[in-house]
C-alpha cells in the first residue's frame, strides 16, 4: 500500500514536484487491469449505488474528477469489488428530471489503464439542442431535414414560428421570434419550435411542414398561408438559394408566390410580385443526425377566460414527457407512449383585465418542443339599447350583445353580413358560429337573409367607418316564407319570426300602419308597420304606410311573429302579424305580369346608381324592380362597371319567365361584348348556368328561353372597364 500512495503522488502531483528532485519512486502497478463492466447507470431521482469487480494481478489505484458520485474505495491490490455512489440525485428545482449526465472513472494499473462510463438517467430530450447552419447556394437542399427560416429586417434576424390552427380554414401570415447567431452563420436551439420540415414532394419540390405537423397551403387570391394535417391537401414549393445567401421559396402549386417577409409587417406572406420594404429569407439546416423519432405537439393554444380545461394533442412513436412550473396550472399529463394527449386542469381566469399564459416543455428521446398555453382575461358582455347605440361606442375589446334583422349577406364565406334594427344598420365583419370564433364558420350558422339574430362582438372600425369585430351569432331566430293562410293556423309564438306576402285589401290605420293582406284565400290584419326591428320610437312605427307608398292592391311583404288579440268587451279575437318589419311592396302596376305593361320590357339605366364606386354590394331601383349592383357607378359616362373587380348588375326582384336581357353600349363608347359574362338561375345571383348572347358593334343580347329563369347577373369579367347605355330585361 504504502508503494501506491507513494505511485499516487508521483502521479497527480507533478505540479508541485515540478523542478525539484525525486528521491523516493513508487513500485510498479499491475501490470494486468480488468473490470467486470465498464458502464455503470445510476437512477436518477434516487442517491443510487452500484458496484463493479477490479481484477488486476498487483496493485491499481483509481481517479475521476465527478463531483455527482464517490468512488470506494479508490485504491487496492487484486481483486476487489468496487463502489460507485451518487452524492446528489439528477432532480431540477422542482423535484423534476434534468437531462443525462455522464462521467469517466480510471482504473490506473503499471501500463494498463480501464475506463469506466459512469451515467446517471435523465430525460435525454432535453439536451436535445439543435446546431442551424446557413444554407448557401452550393449548398442541396435535403428532404426530410428541418430548416430554420431566418429573414434580416436590418436591425435583427426574425425567424418564422408556426401559427396556431385546428382547421384548414384558418388563415394567417406567418410570424417570428427574434434570433441570434451563436456564431457566423450558426443557431444553437434549445428546441425544435423554429424547425420547419421541407419533405419530398417529388420533382425537385418540397412539401413544407411547420413545427406544429402541420402543411403550409394558399388561397390564389390571398398572400396568406393556410395549414392542414392532410398532406394531400399542401402546395408543393420549390427552393432556390441565391447566390447572396438568400432562397427564393415559391409556390409552384398555384403560380409564382414566393416567401417575402415583409418588414412595415413583421410577418411573412408569398406574394406574386417583389415587395417593398421586404426581404427574401435565408435558410439554415438542421444539422443532427436522423432520427425515426416523430414528435409533433401545437407550439401554442389558446382558451376563453371561463374555461377550466384544454387537451393538448401530441403525435409520437416513442415516450415523451411534460412538464410545467405555473403555479396556475392545478394538473397535467405528465408522460405518455405514441399517440396522446396532455390533459391540462385549471380554474377560470377571474381577472377581466389580464390574459395569462403557462409553458409546456413536451421532452422526447432526440428533440424537445415548447407549447405557450394562453387563457384568456373573462369578458363582461354589455347589451346595448339598439344598433345606433353600438355604432356610438368606442372601438376596443370589450364584448357587447344587440340583435338585429339580417338584411344582406356580402360574404357567405367569410361571414360579412349587414344587420339592422329600427334605429340603423350594422356590419358585421366576419360574423362566426359561437363564442370560438373559427374562422370562415358562418356558413355552419344556417343564418339567411331577414332572419333575426343576436350578435355578441366587440365595436371596431375599418378606414374610419363603423362594424361589429370579433362577432358571434349568440341566438339566431330564423324566419320561414309562410302564406296569410299558413300563417293564422299556427300557435301564438313570440319568439318565432315569419316572412310574410299578400295583397294589401284594406288600410285600417295610416298613422300606425295597421293592414289587412290576403293571399286570395286568407285575410291577416298586420298590427303596424314599422321601419325595423325592435321599433320602439314614433318616428319608427308611425305614418310609415304614407312613407312606403303602401296602397290597396299592392303587393307588400313583411316580417312578424303571431299573436292574438282578444277584444276584452266583445270577446273577439283577431289573428295579428306583429312587431311589423317593413320589407318590401311592389305597386300594382309594376308587378310583373299584371297591372299595365305592354312592353313587358324592364330597363335599367344609369339615373339611380351611386356617383362613385361603392366598396359593397348595393341596391337600387327603377321601374319598381330592385337590382343589386356591385362596383357600378355613374360618373357620367352610363353604367360604368369596374375593371378587374368582378363588378356585377343582378335583380334582386324576381321576374319570372326572363325571355332575354339587352346590353347596349354607352353613347361614345367601343363595345367589346366578350368582357361581360351573364348568368341565369332560380335564385338571386346565379353563377352557375352561363349564358350566351348575340352580339353587334353596340349591343349583346342573351337568350334566356332555354331554361324557366327569374333571375340574372352581369358580370364583367374582364381587366378594363365597361359602359352601358342600358340593360333591358325581356319577360
Amino acid at each position: 500500500m504504502k508503494n501506491i500512495l507513494k505511485y499516487f503522488a508521483v502521479l497527480f502531483s507533478g505540479a508541485l514536484l515540478l523542478g525539484a528532485c525525486v528521491k523516493e519512486q513508487a513500485e510498479p502497478l499491475a501490470g494486468s487491469v480488468k473490470v467486470s463492466s465498464e458502464t455503470i447507470t445510476l437512477a436518477g431521482a434516487t442517491l443510487d449505488s452500484k458496484s463493479v469487480n477490479v481484477e488486476a494481478d498487483g496493485d491499481w489505484i483509481i481517479f475521476t474528477a465527478s463531483e455527482w458520485f464517490e468512488v470506494s474505495p479508490t485504491s487496492g491490490s487484486g481483486n476487489v469489488a468496487v463502489t460507485v455512489k451518487a452524492k446528489e440525485n439528477n432532480l431540477d428545482e422542482y423535484g423534476e428530471l434534468r437531462g443525462p449526465r455522464s462521467e469517466k472513472v480510471y482504473v490506473y494499473g503499471d501500463e494498463a489503464t480501464v475506463v469506466i462510463t459512469v451515467n446517471q438517467e435523465g430525460l435525454s430530450g432535453l439536451d436535445a439542442s439543435r446546431t442551424y447552419v446557413k444554407v448557401t447556394s452550393a449548398d442541396a437542399m435535403e428532404a426530410g431535414k428541418g430548416y430554420m427560416i431566418v429573414a434580416n429586417d436590418g436591425k435583427a434576424l426574425q425567424a418564422a414560428h408556426s401559427f396556431a390552427a385546428t382547421s384548414d380554414t384558418y388563415y394567417s401570415y406567418i410570424y417570428t421570434d427574434p434570433v441570434e447567431e451563436s456564431k457566423e452563420n450558426t443557431f444553437v436551439r434549445s428546441n425544435a419550435n423554429n424547425g420547419y420540415v421541407f419533405e419530398d414532394a417529388g420533382d425537385g419540390l418540397f412539401y413544407i411542414c411547420q413545427p406544429n405537423g402541420r402543411y403550409l397551403f394558399q388561397a390564389a387570391a390571398y398572400n396568406n398561408f393556410y395549414s392542414t394535417d392532410d398532406v394531400a391537401k399542401a402546395d408543393k414549393w420549390s427552393v432556390t438559394i441565391n447566390a447572396d445567401g438568400t432562397a427564393k421559396i415559391v409556390n409552384e402549386t398555384i403560380g409564382e408566390k414566393y416567401f417575402q417577409y415583409s418588414i412595415a409587417y413583421a410577418s411573412y406572406g408569398a406574394y406574386g410580385s417583389e415587395q417593398s420594404n421586404a426581404a427574401l429569407p435565408m435558410l439554415y439546416k438542421d444539422s443532427a443526425a436522423p432520427s425515426d423519432e416523430i414528435l409533433v405537439v401545437p407550439t401554442s393554444t389558446a382558451v376563453k377566460g371561463d374555461a377550466t380545461s384544454v387537451s393538448i394533442p401530441v403525435t409520437s412513436n416513442k415516450t415523451w414527457h411534460v412538464r410545467c412550473h405555473d403555479s396556475w396550472i392545478k394538473s397535467y399529463t405528465r408522460e405518455g407512449s405514441g399517440d396522446g394527449a396532455i390533459e391540462v386542469t385549471f380554474d377560470a381566469n377571474e381577472s377581466y383585465d389580464d390574459a395569462r399564459t403557462a409553458t409546456f416543455q413536451i421532452v422526447g428521446e432526440t428533440t424537445n418542443f415548447e407549447v405557450t398555453l394562453t387563457q384568456d382575461h373573462l369578458y363582461a358582455i354589455t347589451d346595448i339599447a339598439d344598433i345606433a347605440s353600438f355604432l356610438a361606442l368606442e372601438d376596443g375589446t370589450q364584448l357587447y350583445r344587440f340583435t338585429g334583422m339580417v338584411t344582406k349577406i356580402g360574404s357567405a364565406k367569410y361571414g360579412n353580413v349587414y344587420i339592422a334594427d329600427a334605429s340603423d344598420t350594422v356590419y358585421v365583419y366576419g360574423l362566426c358560429e359561437n363564442e370560438d370564433l373559427v374562422s370562415q364558420s358562418f356558413g355552419k350558422t344556417g343564418i339567411k337573409e331577414h332572419d333575426i339574430v343576436t350578435v355578441v362582438g366587440q365595436k371596431g372600425s375599418h378606414n374610419g367607418a363603423p362594424q361589429a369585430a370579433k362577432a358571434y351569432a349568440e341566438v339566431i331566430k330564423p324566419v320561414s316564407v309562410k302564406t296569410t293562410t299558413e300563417f293564422v293556423a299556427l300557435p301564438d309564438d313570440k319568439n318565432a319570426w315569419y316572412e310574410v306576402t299578400g295583397t294589401v285589401t284594406r288600410i285600417a290605420n295610416d298613422k300606425y300602419g295597421n293592414v289587412y293582406v290576403t293571399d286570395g284565400t286568407t285575410e291577416l290584419y298586420v298590427y303596424g308597420v314599422t321601419s325595423g326591428y325592435n321599433a320602439k320610437t314614433d318616428a319608427q312605427k308611425q305614418y310609415k304606410v304614407s312613407e312606403y307608398g303602401i296602397e290597396v292592391g299592392d303587393e307588400l311583404t313583411m316580417v312578424g311573429y303571431k299573436d292574438t288579440y282578444v277584444n276584452k268587451n266583445t270577446g273577439v279575437s283577431t289573428i295579428e302579424l306583429c312587431g311589423g318589419i317593413f320589407i318590401s311592396v311592389k305597386k300594382a302596376s309594376d308587378t310583373p305580369g299584371g297591372g299595365e305593361d305592354p312592353g313587358k320590357v324592364y330597363t335599367l339605366t344609369a339615373a339611380n346608381l351611386p356617383t362613385a364606386y361603392p366598396s359593397e354590394q348595393t341596391v337600387v331601383s327603377e321601374g319598381g324592380i330592385d337590382y343589386y349592383t356591385y362596383i357600378v357607378a355613374n360618373y357620367g359616362n352610363g353604367i360604368q362597371m369596374k375593371k378587374s373587380t368582378g363588378a356585377y348588375v343582378a335583380n334582386k326582384t324576381a321576374i319570372p319567365n326572363i325571355k332575354s336581357v339587352k346590353v347596349t353600349v354607352a353613347d361614345g363608347r367601343t363595345f367589346y361584348p366578350e368582357n361581360l359574362k351573364m348568368y341565369a338561375g332560380s335564385a338571386e345571383l346565379p353563377e352557375t348556368t352561363e349564358i350566351t348572347a348575340t352580339s353587334d358593334e353596340t349591343s349583346s343580347t342573351y337568350d334566356f328561353s332555354g331554361g324557366s329563369y327569374s333571375y340574372f347577373k352581369l358580370v364583367n369579367a374582364s381587366t378594363y372597364a365597361v359602359y352601358l347605355g342600358k340593360v333591358e330585361i325581356s319577360y
